[in-house]
């Protein structure tokens, strides 16, 4: 016999074949009506977990109740989201093969206001637009913003009642409009910013980089706030406040910064020897006295080595240092108020490296090779060797070579002529190179 037809629609009772055997059944042709019965589901509300309708099913035979799962079976499709959705009866048991059909029943957008929505707290002006995250929830179903709904904010930047209207979208429909008020933001607790020493000029002096901010934006000056000085001329401690105004912020802070003595605009390096170095500074205008600092490494620990014990004094020789070594110098003026020092901008770092032992060597001139030999002494402390020769042309000692080699052979010379040479040594450190005194001129005639 052939296999029912699939059928679609609503409907609670429908005749799947009229050619039907049945046992019992013999008058006439024999053949019956094959039918199935069930309730028409209608419509449901989305609700975020699929919908499983049930159904009544009887026997096309007898018109007895039906056991789900034992004489039938019910499957689902698109059944979530909202649409047309699909219930999908099947025979088994002893209706294997004997009963199908194919039913349809729609889900329908779920009103946003059936849906439970946080409220909004009260929030404090930024000076930007405020706009706190909504959170929707269906039972066990956390909406998703920009799917399932999307928020628009109005009157959400100054103070006073804000609105997000919530509107739903995809599996929701209709819209919640929340409020929530925007307070006054002081002054007292917002981030101020850019504060810091100013050099003294014998004129007001002001803070150009201060910025009064808050969480999400900075505020605007003679907006938001504005800003009065107080003993910003001479050395010293200078006041500064920011007052709240306008309908946005109140309330008042008062901040302080110092007025110092100018950066020293040189520091030199002079008469480096293995063991010290003078360091000269620039005169600054009103400083009281200066102090000098040293390091030995590039960002190492600073210390102070020599305070002047007077503003007339520029100068100072390190002492003591130790040979080949690469030492970092800086300086500050500072001035006195009332007991209390103001210290001014560090100078630049003046990078200086102590010298090394000079080189001992000797000269020896080949006439018919024309060739100069320079024979250098052994020293085990140093890394390499560099030799320079007097150039006529350019008037000057130039490198004619570097090496670790303790001798160099200079060819192509002419002979009768007198050449002159000097020599130093250099070792490596972490910091670079550092280099011995030049030693004192030697000179050979080719012949």
């Amino acid at each position: 016999s052939s296999q029912p037809d699939e059928q679609h629609g609503d409907y609670d009772l429908w005749q799947y074949r009229s050619d039907g055997k049945v046992a019992g059944i013999s008058g006439g042709t024999g053949n019956v009506d094959m039918n199935v019965s069930y309730i028409n589901t209608g419509s449901y509300i989305f609700t975020g977990s699929p919908i499983t309708p049930n159904f009544t099913v009887f026997s096309p035979f007898d018109g007895t109740l039906l056991t789900k799962d034992v004489d039938y079976k019910i499957t689902y499709g698109n059944n979530v989201n909202v649409g047309t959705a699909t219930a999908t009866v099947t025979g088994i048991g002893n209706y294997a093969g004997k009963l199908t059909a194919v039913h349809k029943f729609k889900i329908t957008k779920r009103p946003l206001s059936s849906v439970s929505i946080n409220t909004l707290s009260q929030r404090t002006y930024t000076g930007k637009a405020i706009e706190p995250s909504v959170k929707a929830v269906l039972g066990n179903y956390t909406l998703k913003k920009n799917r399932d709904f999307t928020v628009t904010y109005k009157n959400n930047v100054n103070v006073g009642t804000a609105t997000a209207t919530v509107k739903g979208t995809g599996n929701f429909s209709g819209s919640v409009k929340l409020t929530f008020n925007i307070k006054k933001k002081s002054v007292k607790y917002a981030d101020i910013v850019g504060l810091k020493d100013m050099t003294y000029t014998g004129k007001k002096r002001t803070l150009t980089s201060l910025k009064v901010k808050t969480s999400a934006a900075t505020l605007k000056k003679n907006t938001d706030y504005t800003v009065t000085y107080k003993n910003n001329t001479d050395f010293g401690t200078a006041k500064v406040t920011i007052k709240g105004i306008g309908d946005n912020c109140y309330g008042s802070i008062t901040k302080t910064f110092s007025i110092v003595p100018k950066k020293p605009k040189t520091l030199k390096a002079s008469n480096v020897t293995k063991t010290k170095v003078t360091l000269t500074w620039s005169h600054v205008d009103y400083a009281t006295r200066y102090q000098l600092y040293r390091a030995t490494s590039k960002n190492g620990k600073y210390t102070r080595i020599y305070s002047t014990s007077d503003r007339w004094q520029y100068t100072y020789t390190d002492k003591g240092l130790k040979e080949g070594t690469y030492y970092y110098y800086k300086v500050r003026a500072y001035k006195t108020v009332d007991g209390k020092k103001y210290y001014g901008a560090w100078s630049d770092v003046k990078v200086v490296n102590t010298k090394i032992s000079d080189t001992e060597f000797t000269l020896k001139g080949n006439k018919s090779k024309g060739t100069i030999s320079v024979n250098i002494k052994k020293d085990k402390s140093v890394t390499g060797y560099i030799v320079y020769m007097y150039k006529s042309k350019s008037k000057s000692y130039e490198k004619v070579w570097a090496g670790k080699d303790l001798q160099f052979v200079k060819s192509g010379l002419k002979k009768g002529k007198t050449y002159y040479f000097k020599v130093r040594t250099y070792i490596t450190t972490d910091s670079g190179y550092v280099y011995s005194a030049w030693s004192a001129v030697k000179s050979v005639k080719v012949k």
